[in-house]
């Protein structure tokens, strides 16, 4: 395969999933403001890149079963949603900065608060078929350009 071929190929995948990170990451800061408060900053800030990562990941999934695209989207809704919380912990750490913390304690803390947070409100049943809706278009959007 010509690399060119294969450039057009993912090159729609690259922006859409920076804009998708952008919007997952305006979802966030609606959700997230009221107990994040400053702190969800840093998670909207790395949205970009998140959806960066999970739009990569993501390669091949309109070749997977109807469970299989199910568990996928609700698995990167978690990877997501911890290097949410990692933003979130690091921007506290970094920005927030308030002494006597245990630094590994702060970004932890963040990371487990986004996981519990996204279970324990029950947010995981509306964002887990966004997550799909999102893989799907992502997947149409890059076969269309195939």
């Amino acid at each position: 395969m010509d690399p060119r071929q294969a450039r057009s190929r993912t090159s729609p995948l690259l922006p859409l999933s920076l804009a998708s990170g952008g919007v997952w990451g305006l979802i966030a800061l609606g959700l997230g403001w009221s107990w994040l408060h400053q702190r969800v900053w840093g998670g909207v800030l790395l949205a970009p890149l998140i959806g960066l990562g999970v739009g990569l990941a993501a390669r091949g999934f309109s070749r997977l079963p109807g469970w299989g695209r199910a568990l996928h989207a609700l698995v990167a809704l978690y990877v997501a949603a911890a290097l949410f919380g990692l933003g979130v912990g690091l921007w506290d750490l970094l920005v927030l900065d308030i002494p006597g913390r245990r630094p590994g304690a702060v970004v932890l803390q963040a990371i487990y608060g986004v996981l519990w947070g996204t279970t324990f409100t029950g947010y995981v049943v509306l964002l887990w078929p966004l997550s799909i809706a999102n893989h799907a278009l992502l997947a149409r959007a890059t076969r269309r350009a195939a």
